[in-house]
């Protein structure tokens, strides 16, 4: 009887000591799945998180690239619209020269074709000195307009007066207007204006031209 219990007892016992070696061992099994999961997990995360952080790098980076070619567009277009500018004011300087050049020019060939004065002036008064027929040029031909004045010059050749093949003394006297005066200063030489005129001593004022056109008439 106590051989039965206590082989009873010993079997109680292996069952019990079996049971809990299977407990145990499930134990085991499951604390190693959940660790093995939260490796998986954390594993999972980090992935997640590093491919959240090179996605916010390639967007980023893009960023920076367009803004960067926006720049570079409106620098490029920046610079041409320098470009154009300093094209246009170019050109506009160049017109303006242009226009200054030709209005200059055309006042120089207007001063020429200003109203002719006259060829011969009969003014009955005596003239004895270069200052009288300055004077008496002064007052029957004029000294041009305001903005292109005559201004008159005497001619001498050894004495104040000429003689003329006729016989006759006279006092040369030459006008000149600002622009060709001007035209002639800047290109260093020039001829006379066309405004030549003898001042005879009884007073007869004529134009040379009128003078050398009855010399050859005569011829």
């Amino acid at each position: 009887m106590k051989k039965g219990l206590y082989f009873g007892l010993l079997v109680l016992s292996a069952l019990s000591l079996a049971s809990c070696g299977h407990q145990t061992s499930a134990a085991d099994k499951a604390a190693s799945a959940k660790a093995a999961s939260s490796r998986t997990a954390a594993s999972e995360a980090s992935a997640s998180s590093q491919a959240a952080s090179l996605k916010l790098k390639r967007v980023i980076a893009s960023s920076a690239k367009k803004e960067a070619e926006s720049a570079s567009r409106e620098s490029i277009a920046a610079a041409s619209s320098s470009k154009a500018a300093s094209e246009s004011d170019a050109q506009a300087a160049l017109a303006k020269a242009q226009s200054e050049s030709a209005e200059a020019a055309s006042k120089t060939a207007d001063s020429n074709d200003l109203p002719d004065l006259p060829e011969s002036v009969t003014t009955g008064t005596q003239v004895t000195s270069l200052a009288q027929a300055v004077s008496l040029i002064q007052s029957k031909l004029g000294t041009g307009d305001a903005d292109n004045p005559i201004t008159w010059t005497t001619m001498t050749a050894g004495s104040d007066t000429f003689e003329g093949d006729d016989g006759q003394a006279y006092y040369w006297i030459r006008g000149i207007r600002q622009t060709s005066l001007a035209a002639q200063k800047k290109a260093g030489a020039g001829s006379a204006d066309g405004l030549d005129y003898y001042v005879y001593q009884n007073g007869l004022i004529r134009s040379r031209d009128a003078v050398e056109a009855d010399m050859m008439a005569d011829d």
